[in-house]
């Protein structure tokens, strides 16, 4: 799924700030654009990258601690404050775990939801710019 959602997407702004770089005379709005084109792709490629959260079962676990048992993992976990969540697409259990992303294939949970939602917010924000951009570049 990360081939077909992710690459296309990173292509399309980087050709997207390519044409502001060329079109935008307002030097300004192309530092813009660079901005938040880099940062949808690092944080992106972040997301991707860390470890949201999977437990592994090392057997080293504490018997006098309380304990979570996860019927499809069939694992005993240590009894933490984040909860632990299993995920059917993964079939892994996370911590903190928020939901299954299927443009990168992977889980959202405590370890990778602040670049997650940078990647959102930066998104969101390019794009709300780009339409901007490109309406007053039409219009000069």
């Amino acid at each position: 799924m990360f081939i077909v959602c992710y690459i296309p997407w990173c292509l399309c702004l980087i050709i997207f700030c390519i044409l502001h770089l060329f079109f935008l005379k307002i030097r300004i709005l192309q530092l813009i654009s660079i901005i938040l084109t880099s940062l949808s792709i690092i944080s992106g490629l972040i997301t991707l990258i860390r470890n949201p959260g999977i437990y592994y079962n090392d057997n080293t676990i504490d018997l006098n601690e309380p304990k979570i048992y996860c019927y499809q993992c069939k694992f005993l976990y240590p009894h933490l404050k984040e909860p632990i969540k299993h995920c059917q697409k993964c079939g892994v259990c996370c911590f903190g775990r928020d939901h299954h992303c299927d443009v990168f294939g992977k889980c959202v949970a405590k370890n990778n939801m602040r670049v997650f939602i940078t990647f959102s917010i930066s998104m969101c924000t390019l794009l709300m710019f780009n339409f901007i951009a490109l309406a007053l570049m039409a219009t000069s």
